[in-house]
């Protein structure tokens, strides 16, 4: 009996010894959720920084919106320091906004952008309300770019690490679990934070922000055999009242009322469980993300000893597949996909890709999309890259713009024309696909008009016409024009009445990025009255020159500022042509000639200071005299005066002028704070109808100023206070512009 005992109690030891070999050999599967919620999603970094730290293999990631995008980096190769050196260098105002460099806008397309401050879609005579503040095309494209290394592995099983992310279709109510396809698309509609960005559209469907009904995707990753799930969730607890202050918060409170109605259940299956501090931090802080991965760091190394205890129950140990850095492709051929209207001549110009089978780097390949984005003409533009053995093919798969008409507005302020309103009514394909036409109407304290249509070639030759009407009724001194009329006179102060009427007709053509040169012809109609500020008994003007001048003219325009308005780099130059062959004016007309040019550069000294320099010089050649409406008229600062209005900083407008000039200007722009600059200028001039007749232009300048000013960039324009002085005039002036100059 005694020997039966030991032998069933040996059987039971080896049997447990068995046992523990067993589970011993099993080698566990660890998979990481990762929740969604925007910038705070950018603590995943940190997590994953303690995770690496442990030595945990991850043997499947799945993730909801923000989870999503970092998750996939991941399953792609990136480490986690590689990820927060991404993450910190990414222009998130720009990718989430979908601004464009002004390098990729065309000359004509920069004019526009600079005028407006708000633009929305009509038709049928109704205005539209965009469905989103974006449409995600610069981070579509930053996807792209950044997840170009993985080539054409569309099963997001065969990746470094297994993948899946979640997304909402948006017509059927119902959670898309995206396991394959295009990597930067699928990324991209997971998410698709409803109202921020627009809906994405895969194999038909149309697709937003997975977190509307999955923000943790724990189910779907412990289906695919995990034994033990690390999650992460930065998601926020539901907000008082006090929080609640925008409609962005009522939204983002109505979709926590989805996302988190099941959260402790979900938390309850999850192994480790790391909820980052996340207070303080909303789904748009991208600003504040080095203080969010810390916080990640933080709460990822605080688990660190339960990562450890799993790292070592796990055999295999997975060697890190270093990601490829790739900055350029050969682009061997493009294919278009959607253009319904446009040539493939004309996609191909406007995307810099008139040249195939070349090396093209991202950068300038997203200035090209970006300068196709620029025309309005289509919704988005997603491309999808090839590989052959030849080189790579590029996919363009376009959504032309439905909307094609558009109106547009704005405020402004200066001390020239006053307040103004502006409307714009714009519309493209009006009588062909390449056209574009456009009416501004300024309504305030001087009535404006611009009229445009223009038909757009790309490098082939365009052509235009454009009509515009400008008035201002200003107080001036006599001394401004008492050389010309009103000698003797004891005036204090006279009120000038001016407008300009202007209509051209020109050919115009593209001889490279920003660099346009065109040919045309144009009427002008120019009056300047005057008249006392008590009237004469006659009531007559006390000085009255009205000119009508029928001309050709030429011109030439490069222009690589980065800001039209705060430029830290790049080069201007623009240069005019007149020869005035038919005039009707109060003295008999000859045929002269007027050119005018200004060269500008713009270069960054320091990090927050730049300078620009500017020169610009005008003359005339013929008999222009007795002929004033035309001259260079120098003062204030005004950058929508038409004419031959030259800015000049310590005098105030029209205050000196003549047919020909020389001048120079600095500015020094501090840019302390984000959109706030500190400006300090100083200009010097040469004034003479007869400058270059002599050696008077070797002289000393005749004028000078200096001025100090301080600029706000809002949603309206530049805010900008100048406080200006003359050392010839000894008195301060004071200037004011608020909003874009129209």
């Amino acid at each position: 009996m005694r020997y039966k005992i030991y032998v069933l109690l040996i059987c039971c030891i080896v049997n447990v010894l068995f046992s523990q070999e067993k589970k011993t050999d099993k080698d566990l599967k660890v998979g990481l959720v990762l929740s969604g919620g925007g910038a705070k999603g950018l603590a995943h970094i940190g997590v994953l920084k303690a995770i690496e730290e442990a030595g945990v293999r991850i043997d499947y990631i799945g993730g909801t919106s923000m989870g999503a995008i970092v998750g996939a980096m991941y399953a792609t190769g990136y480490s986690a320091n590689e990820l927060d050196s991404i993450f910190h260098r990414l222009d998130f105002d720009k990718l989430i906004y979908d601004k464009t460099s002004r390098r990729a806008k065309s000359l004509h397309e920069r004019f526009i952008y600079d005028r407006y401050a708000l633009a929305l879609p009509f038709n049928n005579l109704k205005i539209g309300i965009p469905r989103s503040v974006s449409k995600g095309q610069n981070i579509y494209n930053e996807f792209v770019k950044l997840l170009y290394p993985i080539g054409d592995t569309f099963d997001f099983s065969k990746l470094s690490i297994p993948f899946l992310c979640i997304a909402t279709d948006i017509e059927k109510g119902k959670q898309v679990v995206l396991e394959s396809g295009f990597l930067p698309k699928a990324i991209m509609a997971s998410g698709a934070f409803p109202s921020l960005f627009d809906l994405v559209e895969i194999d038909g469907d149309l697709l937003t922000d997975g977190g509307a009904l999955n923000n943790y995707p724990i189910d779907e990753v412990k289906a695919k055999g995990m034994d033990i799930i690390i999650g992460v969730d930065v998601q926020s607890p539901f907000q008082t009242r006090e929080e609640i202050n925008s409609a962005f918060g009522v939204l983002s409170q109505v979709n926590a009322f989805a996302m988190y109605g099941n959260m402790p259940e979900k938390i309850a299956k999850t192994d480790v469980y790391i909820k980052p501090n996340i207070v303080g931090f909303n789904v748009i802080s991208f600003d504040r993300g080095s203080a969010i991965i810390k916080r990640g760091e933080k709460a990822g190394f605080d688990q660190i000893e339960k990562l450890r205890e799993i790292a070592s129950q796990q055999k295999e140990k997975r060697t890190p597949e270093k990601i490829k850095k790739i900055d350029s492709i050969y682009v061997k051929a493009v294919h278009f996909h959607g253009n319904e209207h446009y040539s493939r001549s004309y996609l191909r110009g406007k995307l810099y890709l008139k040249e195939l089978e070349r090396k093209i780097s991202f950068q300038d390949l997203n200035e090209g999309i970006d300068n196709l984005m620029a025309t309005n003409k289509f919704h988005t533009v997603h491309h999808q890259i090839r590989y052959t053995d030849e080189g790579e093919h590029i996919d363009f798969l376009l959504r032309e713009n439905p909307e094609r008409t558009f109106v547009k507005f704005g405020l402004h302020y200066d001390n020239l024309f006053k307040t103004g309103f502006i409307m714009n009514y714009t519309k493209h394909y009006l009588f062909q696909i390449d056209d574009f036409f456009s009416v501004d109407v300024v309504l305030g304290d001087n009535f404006r008009y611009q009229f445009d249509y223009f038909v757009d070639k790309g490098y082939y030759t365009s052509y235009g016409f454009r009509s515009k009407f400008n008035q201002f009724y200003r107080k001036i001194h006599p001394d401004r024009i008492s050389k010309y009329s009103i000698e003797g006179s004891k005036l204090n102060r006279l009120h000038l009445d001016a407008y300009d009427w202007v209509n051209q007709f020109y050919f115009q053509t593209l001889l490279g990025n920003g660099f346009v040169a065109g040919i045309g012809i144009e009427n002008r109609d120019i009056s300047f009255k005057t008249e006392q500020v008590f009237f004469t008994e006659d009531f007559t003007p006390l000085y009255k020159e009205k000119s009508n001048f029928g001309s050709a003219y030429s011109y030439i325009k490069y222009d690589s500022f980065d800001n039209s308005f705060f430029p830290r780099r790049g080069v201007y130059f623009d240069a005019m042509f007149h020869l005035y062959l038919l005039g009707k004016t109060p003295e008999k007309f000859n045929q002269f000639s007027m050119t005018k040019a200004s060269l500008s550069f713009a270069i960054p000294l320091f990090p927050r200071l730049s300078a620009k320099l500017a020169f610009d010089g005008g003359f005339t050649l013929g008999n222009a005299e007795g002929i004033h409406t035309l001259d260079y008229f120098f003062g204030g600062y005004n950058k929508n005066a038409s004419n031959n209005y030259i800015p000049f900083y310590g005098y105030d407008f029209l205050s000196f002028g003549g047919k020909n000039f020389l001048k120079a200007d600095i500015t020094l722009d501090i840019n302390h704070y984000r959109k706030h600059h500190i400006l300090l200028h100083g200009n010097v001039a040469k004034v003479d109808n007869e400058l270059f007749q002599s050696l008077n232009w070797q002289t000393s300048p005749d004028f000078s100023g200096y001025g100090i000013g301080y600029s706000l960039q809002s949603v309206l324009g530049p805010i900008e206070l100048k406080f200006t002085y003359s050392p010839e005039l000894k008195k301060p002036i004071w200037l004011l512009n608020i909003g874009y100059w129209f």
